[in-house]
């Protein structure tokens, strides 16, 4: 188990949860979570997941 806020080093990891305010608010591969946020990088799914959750507060 890892713990980073280095998106760059979560693109290492084999599976992924990304948390926000103590909820996890996205899991996956770093394959399927870029996918799914149609990203290039971890760092722009992060960053999409986190003004996600900041719209919905």
């Amino acid at each position: 188990m890892v713990t980073t806020h280095y998106m760059d080093e979560a693109e290492y990891c084999h599976r992924l949860g990304i948390m926000r305010e103590g909820r996890i608010v996205a899991v996956g591969t770093p394959d399927e979570l870029r996918e799914r946020h149609s990203a290039a990088t971890m760092e722009e799914v992060f960053l999409g997941v986190a003004g996600q959750q900041e719209e919905a507060s």
